[in-house]
This record gives C-alpha cells, sequence and structure tokens, in this order.
C-alpha cells in the first residue's frame, strides 16, 4: 500500500517500472487519486534556480522547504536542501509548479553524512525512464 498525503485511507498501488542505478520507481495506485497531477519539467534548471520540496519527513507531513539548485554533477542535481528520513521522492518543483527532479538521497561519504545536501533525480532522467514503460 502506499500512502499519498491527504487521502485517507491509504492506496494500493503497483510497481509499474523501476530504475534502482539513478533510485526512480513508478507507482500506478489501483484506484483515482481525484488530485491534480504535477508535470515535469522538459529540462532542469541550472544552478541558482529557486526550487521547492513539500515532502513528509520523520513523522510531519507536508514540510515546505525553498532552497536552490547549488551544483550538477552527471546524472544528479545537487541542492542546498535538507533532505532527511521520510523526503526521499519528493516533488521538488520550480515557482511556476514544474517538477524539475525527484528527492533521491542526502549525500554521504564514508560514515560522514552531509543533511544539508540534497541529491535528486533530473527530471530529463525520470521522463526518460517514465518513456519506458
Amino acid at each position: 500500500t502506499a500512502d499519498f498525503a491527504g487521502i485517507a485511507p491509504p492506496v494500493s498501488a503497483t510497481v509499474v517500472g523501476a530504475n534502482f542505478g539513478i533510485d526512480i520507481a513508478f507507482l500506478k495506485p489501483s484506484s483515482p487519486l481525484k488530485r491534480p497531477s504535477l508535470v515535469f519539467a522538459e529540462k532542469t534548471p541550472g544552478v541558482g534556480t529557486d526550487v521547492y520540496m513539500v515532502g513528509n519527513p520523520l513523522t510531519f507531513r507536508d514540510v515546505l522547504a525553498k532552497r536552490i539548485i547549488t551544483g550538477q554533477s552527471g546524472r544528479k542535481t545537487v541542492t542546498n536542501i535538507g533532505v532527511i528520513f521520510g523526503n526521499s521522492g519528493a516533488p521538488v518543483v520550480t515557482k511556476d509548479g514544474k517538477v524539475i527532479g525527484v528527492v533521491s538521497a542526502l549525500a554521504a561519504s564514508g560514515f560522514q553524512v552531509y543533511p544539508h545536501i540534497g541529491l535528486l533525480v533530473t527530471a530529463e532522467d525520470a521522463n526518460e525512464e517514465a518513456g519506458k514503460l
């Protein structure tokens, strides 16, 4: 089952596609969600762009964070969003509401964790993977 924010009770969903290399999965709910859809941007904007994340970290719901894109490296976009457990899978949007990425992970190296560096699966990669479904 999947718990979609604001919808009670949780609904069943089926994984219809996944790419573990870039850490993304696509779910199909068993019934319509009756929610507006988010649209992926065609391209990830550059460094310095304001972005917003709405997630459900820890036991909180619908937490909004405004940050910026701080870097891009290969298939990952880096933001200064403080990623914590529960943020994975959260959309990151521009001020016009286009999804530019999905929260994938916080940065870590060995035993050192950098909680204020969030890594995103880019809109380009998500669109590419969705096209394979």
